[in-house]
């Protein structure tokens, strides 16, 4: 099959569609059937460039949620065979207290 044969003009247009359609060069290309080399060729033959962007591009907006605060495991307090599971934030005088009557 011979390759079909395009005019400057007609290149244009390709070129100014491709570059409209937000496709890369490859696919563009092997849609159209052509390589994408060919392309590319006629791109800078007929110095078309990319239209600017419709929008700027900017930062998005970023909410920084703080984790919630873990706990610290409880204190496990073990004397003999006795054991006292004693939650953290427990008060450390009454843990003292606690300890020695257990003794």
């Amino acid at each position: 099959m011979a390759a079909q044969r395009r005019t400057a003009e007609e290149w244009r247009g390709i070129v100014q569609d491709w570059l409209a359609s937000g496709r890369s060069k490859d696919v563009y290309a092997r849609e159209l059937g052509v390589s994408p080399v060919t392309l590319g060729w006629w791109q800078w033959k007929l110095g078309v460039v990319a239209p600017e962007p419709t929008q700027m591009a900017r930062f998005a907006d970023v909410v920084v949620v703080e984790p919630e605060p873990k706990s610290a495991p409880d204190l496990v307090v073990e004397v003999g065979e006795l054991r006292v599971r004693v939650p953290s934030g427990f008060d450390a005088g009454e843990l003292r207290r606690l300890v020695a009557a257990l003794c």
